[in-house]
């Protein structure tokens, strides 16, 4: 016959288990919880889909994130753009190549008449400007070594001073006679940049001239008129 403190730890231990398999069977412990990843928040269990807010947006599929903008003039390489206000606001200027062939029908050529040079201290550059009669024709300017750049170039530059090569065709600057036209067909320069210039070739067709530059600097090519003109940029 079993005592009454014993019946009463008995019923006791009966009610404990009972309530400990309800929580068990209920809601999944902490424990559980760290090992699968999910947030120990007390007192609420997260909804389905949610995350924290330290996660980070997911990308979404197929796109990657937009990059800078660079500037590329195409098949003039590459464009850097300068900040100017006033009549100067604009203007771009090139580091590589600046090229743009153009086909035309000959005779008669595209005779080159004279060669002249200024400065635009407002804006901040120096300018070779070359004239024509009637049609522009195509051009082609770039740096160049001071082997590439000729005897004629070299003549002119002081030390460490660049070489821009400007190739014209169809162009010359020689009229049906033979004469020349552009006179003379090198000459310095006393501005910031520009030393000068120097024809140093006038056959079949091309004409091909080299600007010094006291360093090398980007420009631009452009063409008003009868007129094609080269900016450095200092």
């Amino acid at each position: 016959m079993q005592r009454p403190a014993a019946r009463f730890m008995s019923a006791l231990a009966m009610v404990l288990a009972a309530a400990l398999g309800t929580v068990s069977c209920g809601s999944p412990n902490r424990a559980g919880l760290a090992a699968q990843g999910q947030p120990q928040s007390p007192g609420a269990s997260p909804r389905p889909g949610s995350s924290t807010p330290a996660d980070p947006p997911a990308p979404s599929p197929g796109r990657s994130p937009s990059p800078p903008r660079s500037h590329r003039g195409g098949p003039h390489g590459r464009t850097v753009a300068k900040r100017h206000r006033g009549p100067c606001a604009g203007l771009s200027w090139q580091e590589v190549t600046a090229s743009k062939p153009r086909v035309m029908a000959v005779p008669p050529v595209p005779l080159a008449t004279s060669i002249r040079l200024g400065t635009h201290p407002s804006c901040r550059f120096d300018r070779l400007v070359i004239h024509f009669t009637g049609r522009v024709p195509g051009y082609e300017v770039r740096y160049v070594s001071a082997k590439a750049a000729g005897r004629a170039a070299r003549r002119l530059a002081h030390r460490g001073d660049r070489f821009l090569l400007i190739t014209l065709h169809p162009a010359q600057a020689h009229d049906h006679r033979g004469r020349q036209m552009i006179r003379p067909f090198a000459r310095t320069a006393p501005y910031p940049l520009l030393r000068g210039y120097a024809v140093v070739s006038d056959f079949e067709g091309a004409l091909i001239m080299v600007a010094v530059v006291h360093k090398t600097r980007p420009f631009r090519v452009g063409i008003l008129h009868e007129r094609l003109y080269v900016d450095v940029h200092r």
